[in-house]
């Protein structure tokens, strides 16, 4: 009998663990990610074979799929399969313990951090930190993130590696608005290219650029080479083989099937043209006795020059010269100058022109190296330049002429030719236009060159001195990124003009010194260039002197800057650019900027003067006006004394301006004199004329901002590499792209696949940064329980399994939940049947006491 009570009493146990947890089944009956639980019964020992009553032996959690329930909500997660989210709870410290959770409704922290709802940091692999000198290739340095300024998505793909997973994402600003034309006048034939041309190889170099990275998503592990671009020259017939020399005579290529002509361009040839291909020593085809004349020969394509008094005039034979032609042209240019009226006889059976009336006379011939006439030249020059640049409107090819030099035919192309840009006379005249492909690996086809006149045709040659290859994987892609960075931004190109330099039409030598400011990649900061090494750094210019051209002030500039230190030709490189000067950085760091500082430097120059008793006379003889020249004039006269800082003075006429300023002085301009007197009447003691407090007037000169530039379309590119390690240890996911590094806006829109990577859409750019991990254990019943979704791992259920890419694990659905799979029905239904056999033990206890007081009362 009392054992009979006891075994009721334990079924009264059993079956209340079991009304326990069904009604903790049924409060979870909303919860997300639970998983219901059920009691497992046992019968308890047995005497005699009777059993004494029931044991709850176990209540485990039933581990099957719950029901997945679309939410819309980014952030939300539902595992579908086997394994478990990892969350951490941190601590103020940084560290804390891993828990695990089938619930996946998930929010960002205030950290950034992705977070469950009680706030514990979901676990996964996480972004690597951006190396802004590996990750990020941007032509501004001053930005290696993305900003706002940069309003051109170029492409972004996400690829996913064997053990990692890389976001390459290239952006650029505005080049539509940046995009500025070539000036036809500085860079006609040298390249230069229209606004829209411009605009069009970078969209044709986006498209490269995007294809690389498709190839690269699509096999991300294969191999790498780079792609090299095709370079190739045309070339035309010179000299008297050449066939255009009138309207309707045209020169053409046929490129990729498609016909670029240019129909000739008659000019009339500069005196600038003429002289570039002139001799500089008489060659005595002339001779004078007393005014007289004699053309001793009569050459084409010869200048006949003579001097008249202090006048110079010539004349330029063509290329079928006769002597009525010389000695009327000799004669147009006497009377074309009005500085000198003499009476002009010519003899043409003789071929003498006397020049009397009008002083002294002397000649010089020079020959010509032309075999046809200058207009001609001047015309085929200028038809080449023409076609060049309609080559350049081609998208993604540059067109330009240039020099020949390094083979063993001279006007004959050859592979061991070596060409340069080149736009002097003589080069140029050749007929040699270089086109080179913009975009590495691309390919294209010359089929024909030649010209033609009337019915008659001739064919010119072509050769290619490099071949386009297409390379692989990154290797070809970086390729076609160097490339589109490049015409995107182009390198930075300062421009000076002859009038700009006061070289234009004057024969004054003329000194310049120059330096510049320029970032320095290597240094990663802003330094001055040339400069004294110190350690606060100050420029230190470079001395071009003695400068009578262009082409002069090329080959100083450059001999100047390899030899500064530090090497200023290690920076820039000074270019003759159809008469003009161009300095531009080098093509390594074709996307850097800098400020350069030019200046007209006039040399110090001793004044003379001299002292007489009431006055000083200074001499102007040797004062070269038109920089804007300081002097410093010193006066003692026995009664006042001092210093006069006479600035900018262009002629005499502002010296004495000046120094009437002062009281006591009087100047007055006397001839080529500035004759000074003093107010007092006394003597002058001391008079002292130099220019310059510092010995040198240095006149700043700006670059020509009509035609400066760069010669890509002037914008900014930024490509950023941001990494997810999968053999990295799991930390927390940070979600805000600012901290990240990636962007400076912080937020874009979440989204997670089902490998669980969580990548950000921004401005239509897609960023993986991070990857949610999936845990697995041997037994998960082993798993404990610890309440607000979560389960701590025991010995029981062993430590978690990760898989790389979460391979072989369960499935993640975005946007999604996981209902809890405790089934309410099923659940009221085990409620009443706890109940009855609740019920039914109690009953056997009340019945074993009956029996019990039965006996006790048989007693009585």
């Amino acid at each position: 009998m009392i054992g009979a009570l006891w075994t009721g009493i334990s079924g009264l146990s059993s079956h209340q663990t079991a009304l326990d947890n069904e009604s903790h089944n049924i409060s979870n009956v909303n919860t997300v990610g639970y998983k219901a639980s059920r009691i497992s019964f046992a019968d308890q020992m047995y005497q005699d074979r009777i059993g004494k009553g029931s044991k709850v032996l176990d209540a485990e959690k039933l581990y099957v799929q719950g029901n997945l329930k679309l939410t819309g909500v980014d952030y939300d997660m539902a595992i579908s399969g086997d394994g478990f989210f990892t969350v951490k709870n941190t601590n103020a410290s940084g560290s804390g313990e891993n828990y695990y959770t089938r619930a996946g409704n998930f929010r960002m922290g205030d950290n950034g951090t992705l977070q469950d709802a009680a706030g514990n940091e979901v676990q996964g692999w996480a972004m690597r930190p951006i190396d802004t000198d590996k990750d990020v290739v941007s032509t501004n340095p001053n930005n290696k993130t993305f900003t706002g300024d940069y309003t051109k998505l170029l492409s972004s793909k996400v690829i996913k590696h064997s053990n990692y997973i890389e976001t390459i994402t290239a952006k650029a600003t505005d080049y539509n608005l940046t995009a500025k034309a070539d000036s036809d006048s500085v860079f006609e034939g040298a390249g230069g290219k229209s606004k829209a041309s411009k605009i069009s190889d970078v969209e044709a170099l986006v498209a490269s650029y995007a294809s690389w990275l498709q190839k690269l998503q699509d096999e991300p592990d294969g191999g790498s080479a780079s792609s090299t671009s095709q370079i190739s020259q045309i070339n035309f017939k010179s000299g008297e083989d050449g066939l255009v020399t009138k309207n309707g005579e045209q020169i053409y290529v046929y490129i990729d099937g498609n016909k670029y002509s240019q129909e000739y361009i008659p000019t009339t040839a500069s005196n600038d043209f003429i002289e570039s291909f002139l001799g500089t020593t008489d060659s005595a085809k002339a001779s004078v006795a007393g005014t007289t004349v004699t053309i001793d020969s009569v050459s084409s394509n010869t200048r006949y020059e003579l001097t008249i008094g202090t006048e110079t005039v010539f004349y330029d034979s063509d290329s079928t010269a006769t002597m009525d032609e010389i000695l009327d042209g000799l004669e147009d240019a006497i009377n074309s100058n009005p500085n000198i009226t003499p009476t002009i006889t010519k003899n043409s059976a003789a071929g003498t022109i006397d020049i009397a009336g009008a002083g002294a006379v002397s000649e010089q011939t020079f020959d010509s190296s032309l075999d046809i006439d200058y207009d001609i030249a001047a015309g085929r020059v200028a038809t080449y330049r023409a076609l060049a640049d309609k080559i350049s409107e081609i998208p993604g090819l540059r067109a330009y002429m240039v020099s020949e030099d390094g083979g063993t035919n001279n006007d004959v192309l050859e592979d061991n030719d070596i060409f340069k840009l080149s736009t002097s006379n003589k080069d140029m005249l050749k007929g040699i236009i270089q086109i080179e492909s913009l975009i590495p690996g691309k390919a294209f086809d010359i089929s024909e060159v030649g010209e033609t006149s009337n019915n008659n045709s001739v064919a010119g040659a072509y050769q290619s001195t490099s071949i386009a290859v297409a390379g692989t994987g990154v290797g070809a892609l970086q390729s076609a990124r160097d490339a589109l960075a490049r015409a995107i931004t182009g390198n930075q190109q300062d421009v000076y003009t002859p009038a700009d330099l006061g070289l234009s039409g004057n024969s004054t030598l003329n000194d310049f010194r120059y330096s510049l400011t320029i970032y320095d990649k290597e240094l990663e900061k802003i330094i001055p260039v040339p400069n004294d090494n110190a350690t606060i750094p100050q420029p230190v210019d470079i001395n071009i002197t003695d400068v009578t051209s262009v082409q002069d002030f090329v080959d100083q500039f450059n001999a100047q800057a390899q030899s500064s230190s530090p090497a200023l030709a290690d920076y820039v490189e000074a270019l003759n650019i159809n008469g003009n000067v161009v300095i531009q950085t080098k093509d390594h760091n074709y996307d850097v900027e800098f400020s350069g500082s030019l200046k007209d430097a006039v040399n110090v120059v001793n004044v003379a003067g001299t002292t007489g008793t009431t006055s000083s006379t200074i001499s102007g003889t040797n004062i070269d006006f038109g920089k804007g020249i300081d002097f410093t004039y010193t006066y003692d006269d026995g009664t006042i004394n001092g210093n006069v800082n006479i600035s900018g003075a262009n002629s005499l006429a502002d010296i004495a301006t000046q120094i009437n300023a002062v009281s006591g002085l009087s100047a007055t301009v006397v001839g080529n004199d500035v004759v000074v007197t003093s107010d007092a009447g006394t003597n002058f003691t001391t008079s002292n004329f130099t220019n310059g407090l510092t010995g040198v007037t240095n006149v700043p000169i700006d670059k020509n901002n009509d035609y400066s530039g760069r010669q890509g379309a002037g914008a900014e590119f930024i490509e950023l590499v941001n990494t997810v390690d999968q053999t990295t240890t799991q930390s927390s996911l940070q979600l805000k792209l600012d901290t990240l590094g990636i962007s400076d806006s912080a937020f874009g829109e979440f989204s997670v696949d089902s490998t669980g990577l969580i990548t950000m859409k921004q401005d239509g750019a897609v960023f993986a940064i991070g990857q949610v991990s999936i845990a697995l254990f041997n037994n998960t019943r082993g798993l404990n329980p610890s309440g607000d979704n979560l389960l701590a791992k025991t010995n029981e259920s062993g430590e978690p399994i990760y898989n790389l890419n979460n391979d072989k694990t369960a499935k993640i659905e975005g946007k999604t939940l996981e209902l809890s799979t405790a089934d309410l029905s099923e659940s009221l239904v085990n409620l009443m049947v706890f109940q009855r056999a609740f019920e039914a033990n109690a009953k056997s206890i009340t019945t074993s006491d009956q029996l019990l007081n039965t006996l006790i009362n048989l007693k009585r």
